[in-house]
């Protein structure tokens, strides 16, 4: 991990720009299903920059060599990554949202699969990548979900629309991240383009 504490720090300041706090305006569909944002599933009173700059208090990230990082002798960056990581891992979620029949996009993070290779549980997260290729998002932007038959992860890897009851959940997996949300899936659309995540 220490090789990749620059890409870590980057990342998630990066995601900053990602996420905002602005309610969405959630869109209520013919059906039982309301559409949400991800930026539904944040409380209000939760500041990721703050986050951030608590996580990283003392230190000037960009008086950081890129030799120095990567050297790994750094115990102050070592100790603001495991205060931020953890902080991300205990991310409150918005209570408001248990229970709610959700509609919301975003890209799977397979964790599970069935014999005949579906996938049974994943992570849903609000960008491609999130949990394989980059460090986990907040716990309060992670949604596990398992689905009684498995989806076919091929139908699904430009991200998906899932529909389903959302309830308030923490549930871990090494190495994966934290989610918040727990969602026993209902139905399951390939994303289509002209439809924003």
């Amino acid at each position: 991990m220490k090789k990749y504490k620059f890409l870590f720090i980057i990342i998630i300041l990066s995601t900053l720009s990602f996420i905002t706090y602005e309610k969405a305006n959630a869109n209520i569909s013919n059906n039982k299903y309301q559409k949400i944002e991800w930026e539904n599933l944040i409380p209000k009173s939760w500041n990721m920059e703050k986050v951030v700059k608590n996580a990283f208090r003392g230190i000037k990230v960009e008086q950081i060599s890129e030799d120095e990082e990567f050297a790994g002798d750094n115990k102050k960056i070592d100790l603001a990554i495991k205060r931020l990581r953890k902080a991300l891992d205990t991310a409150p979620v918005n209570n408001s949202m248990n229970g709610k029949y959700i509609k919301i996009a975003g890209y799977i993070a397979p964790l599970e699969y069935t014999e005949n290779r579906k996938i049974k549980e994943f992570f849903l997260v609000p960008y491609f990548g999130g949990c394989i290729h980059s460090p986990p998002p907040p716990a309060n932007q992670i949604i596990y979900v398992r689905s009684k038959n498995g989806i076919d992860f091929e139908t699904m890897e430009g991200g998906a629309m899932l529909s389903g009851k959302l309830e308030i959940k923490s549930t871990a997996k090494k190495d994966m991240g934290v989610a918040g949300y727990f969602m026993q899936l209902d139905n399951i659309e390939v994303y289509k383009e002209e439809q924003n995540i």
